[in-house]
């Protein structure tokens, strides 16, 4: 059964010694941790430094909410795969740029490297029935399944399960296969919330 949470990122003030905090009820298996910071954070320091952002010596505070299951069970929970790896990075990158995320998308995926490169995650007709438990989602971002051969690597009953999920989701979702980090951007915000991030926070500027 998949749980859809939302992922809230913060910029702090750091020491240098280090990039991730983790607070509340979700906490991350260390392999999960160590590939945020490893995978994730550089990305997004590298996509900054193009745009001309410093971050340093800041860190991210990094907390998972709204998590049905262990509101109801009052208990935390541990996530031990990769599947928010593309949630992750849009609300990493978001807090800097002060760049809203729209509050009508959900996103999964595996960000394979710091080269962004986005890899199919497990239990997609989970997740795609998870949405559809909660009102207000119109966009499924998802990697792009026919791009990897994710498909031809499962069981047949497998790959069955998730080609008849997407197709059977599509008639209520506008489902988005994305293969790199730069589909990944295009299909989340509009032109316009990034021009606007832009002048206000004022990166894309080109010297005088």
């Amino acid at each position: 059964r998949a749980v859809v949470s939302t992922v809230v990122a913060r910029i702090r003030r750091g020491n240098g010694r280090k990039c991730l905090l983790v607070s509340g009820p979700a906490q991350f298996e260390p392999h999960v941790f160590r590939h945020i910071e490893d995978v994730l954070i550089p990305l997004v320091d590298r996509l900054l430094e193009r745009l001309g952002i410093k971050r340093r010596p800041k860190l991210f505070e990094l907390s998972v909410v709204n998590l049905g299951a262990a509101s109801a069970a009052d208990v935390g929970l541990s996530i031990d795969g990769f599947s928010a790896d593309i949630a992750i990075l849009l609300a990493i990158l978001s807090a800097p740029l002060r760049l809203p995320l729209p509050q009508d998308l959900i996103a999964t995926g595996h960000i394979a490297s710091t080269d962004g490169d986005i890899r199919a995650v497990a239990g997609l007709p989970a997740k795609l029935a998870a949405c559809a438990e909660n009102g207000g989602i119109e966009r499924f971002i998802c990697p792009a399944l026919a791009g990897d051969n994710s498909l031809q690597i499962l069981c047949p009953a497998e790959a069955d399960a998730v080609e008849g999920a997407v197709a059977e989701a599509r008639s209520r979702l506008h489902i988005i296969e994305v293969a790199d980090i730069c589909q990944l951007i295009q299909a989340t915000w509009a032109d316009e919330s990034i021009v606007t991030a832009s002048l206000r926070c004022g990166f894309f500027q080109t010297a005088s």
